[in-house]
């Protein structure tokens, strides 16, 4: 009699043993091997004692004991490895339940540290959006500030401040009321010529001038800046500036000359980057 461990059961032994992560059909498998066993085992002596009866009944033929007892000795080494291999079942089974425990706390302890995460992003995001508002009202003060100080009438002296008039203008420059705010500007490099913002003034007059196509007084105002005010923080856009407004007026030539100048002394400017930009164009 020849008993065969079945091919299922080798396979989940093997796998087990190559790879310890386990799986629920993993556990199951094995499950039903370790069943199948213990019902090979039980037939098996059942097998035993029904030889075991037909010494007793049958003593006559003694010539068969030899055979009856070499199948019984097979027998019971075939019952010792099953016995073995249940044993090494139910010890993979046992492995397999506590890896797939660990793994679950592992995972319950993942989900907890994620929960307290999103808790965390939650809390900074309300702490941001709580900024956000406060600067938000924080502007809108200044801005009311800003109004009502340019809404305010002149002073005693009949004068309005710098930053008055400067924000008068520029308000006005933003609601597009370039006569208004050309006024402005010019009513503030009249009365306070050195003041620090006396280029910006100057510069935006070259912006009204462009804004309304008129390139020949606009490329007048720059001019006025370079020459003015020498350390502006707007003499890089003021020669940006020239070289569209010669552009415009059909003097490649001169537009060039700014768009190199503003590449030679502002190369990591942006202005540099869109009078390359220019040259290669006029250069097709």
């Amino acid at each position: 009699m020849h008993l065969k461990i079945p091919q299922i059961i080798l396979t989940g032994l093997i796998l087990f043993g190559l790879n310890a992560c386990a799986t629920r059909t993993d556990v199951v498998r094995i499950q039903e091997g370790i069943y199948y066993l213990r019902n090979q085992i039980q037939d098996i002596r059942q097998i035993t004692e029904e030889n075991r009866e037909k010494l007793t009944k049958v003593p006559e033929s003694l010539s068969q004991i030899p055979e009856i007892e070499a199948r019984n000795a097979e027998i019971l080494a075939r019952l010792d490895s099953l016995d073995q291999s249940v044993a090494a079942l139910q010890d993979a089974t046992d492995r397999l339940r506590a890896d797939v425990g660990i793994k679950l706390s592992g995972v319950k302890g993942d989900v907890g540290v994620i929960g307290s995460k999103l808790d965390d992003s939650s809390y900074r995001t309300s702490k941001l959006i709580g900024k956000v508002e406060s600067l938000t009202d924080k502007v809108t003060s200044i801005s009311e500030k800003m109004e009502s100080q340019a809404a305010k009438p002149a002073t005693s002296s009949g004068e309005l401040s710098p930053s008055e008039i400067f924000n008068n203008a520029y308000r006005d420059m933003s609601k597009e009321n370039m006569e208004l705010a050309s006024s402005g500007f010019h009513t503030f490099l009249e009365l306070y010529p050195q003041n620090e913002l006396a280029d910006f003034c100057q510069y935006y007059l070259a912006e009204i001038a462009y804004q309304q196509s008129d390139f020949e007084r606009a490329a007048a105002e720059y001019t006025l800046l370079i020459e003015r005010y020498p350390r502006s923080q707007k003499i890089v856009n003021a020669q940006y500036k020239l070289g569209l407004c010669y552009l415009k007026m059909n003097e490649p030539t001169r537009a060039n000359a700014y768009f190199n100048q503003v590449i030679q002394q502002y190369p990591n400017t942006e202005e540099a980057l869109l009078s390359r930009s220019r040259l290669e164009k006029l250069a097709e």
